[in-house]
């Protein structure tokens, strides 16, 4: 399977305290079910668990013992045209591995989906590929 330096974020902002929570579980020892990618094109995109990928990045940073995160292929329907044009500009604005989840703007749950929407027009998801 892949490693997080081959995989890109499928999101365009994060909930800052659903990571911070996340945080605290690694730390704490949780166990989490693996993100999982989509494949479009040549991308391998986290399609569910972009907060914990952020969070564990964090907490390797100051860790480097840490498990390693393991990923799977999304068992899930393939997305829908528009949800790869989605993940394509996340993958492409952001860029993969760690790096790419360390830009990903993590926004307080109070302006969240404000600020979400900013992004997302920052991105500009919407134009045509």
């Amino acid at each position: 399977m892949k490693e997080l330096k081959d995989v890109y974020p499928g999101e365009a902002a994060l909930n800052l305290d659903k990571v911070r929570k996340y945080k605290q579980m690694y730390i704490s020892g949780s166990d989490f079910p693996s993100p999982e990618l989509v494949c479009i094109g040549n991308y391998y995109v986290v399609r569910d668990g972009n907060h914990r990928v952020c969070a564990w990045a964090e907490c390797f940073k100051s860790n480097s013992q840490i498990k390693p995160i393991s990923f799977v292929l999304s068992k899930a329907e393939k997305p829908t045209e528009t949800a790869e044009k989605q993940f394509m500009a996340f993958a492409q604005y952001y860029g993969q591995g760690i790096g790419g989840f360390q830009k990903i703007p993590q926004i307080p749950e109070s302006v969240y989906y404000e600020e979400h929407g900013k992004m997302m027009h920052k991105i500009n998801i919407w134009k045509d590929n």
